[in-house]
């Protein structure tokens, strides 16, 4: 990978992975505010980033040559192998979260009521994240992002010239 692709993948990586902790700061700070919402916030964030990363790498992942391949395989295959990887990354990274940064739940990680508040946040927004790239490979980045920030809100008459030419027979060697 050139310094080029490589840098606009880390810049992909960082646009998305910033809306992911300002909303899981959001929203650990509007679920826990017995904890103090400045903690919260905080420990939002690095939930954010514990679990946002590896899925946002995973779904950009998915944009490049493994992606391809997955995409080339039978659709319910491509959804089971997604699915795993997916759910593996998600409890992975929840029991990274649940050890580093939450507090021990005297029921266990898998008893935890915040685990289930958070797996259902991560999926919530592993979906918004996968059917945006989805969106932005299917109709083109300048288009998706032209798109998002309302350049077709009103539309522009342009005028166009149309030329068609018929070359066949044009060229002949003989």
């Amino acid at each position: 990978m050139n310094d080029r692709n490589l840098r606009r993948e880390l810049w992909g990586f960082g646009v998305l992975l910033a809306p992911t902790l300002v909303a899981s700061a959001l929203f650990a700070a509007l679920l826990y505010p017995e904890n103090g919402w400045q903690s919260s916030a905080i420990t939002g964030a690095g939930s954010g980033v514990v679990i946002g990363g590896p899925l946002i790498a995973w779904l950009l992942c998915l944009q490049g040559a493994p992606g391809r391949r997955l995409r080339r395989m039978p659709l319910a295959v491509n959804f089971v192998v997604n699915g795993a990887i997916i759910s593996a990354l998600l409890l992975a990274s929840h029991y990274v979260a649940y050890i580093f940064l939450w507090r021990p739940d005297p029921q266990g990680f898998l008893g935890a009521p915040m685990l289930r508040e958070s797996m259902a946040f991560s999926i919530f927004l592993c979906c918004a994240i996968s059917y945006s790239l989805e969106l932005r490979r299917l109709i083109g980045p300048g288009v998706f992002g032209a798109f998002l920030v309302g350049r077709y809100r009103y539309p522009r008459s342009e005028q166009r010239l149309l030329l068609l030419l018929d070359l066949v027979g044009l060229h002949r060697s003989g």
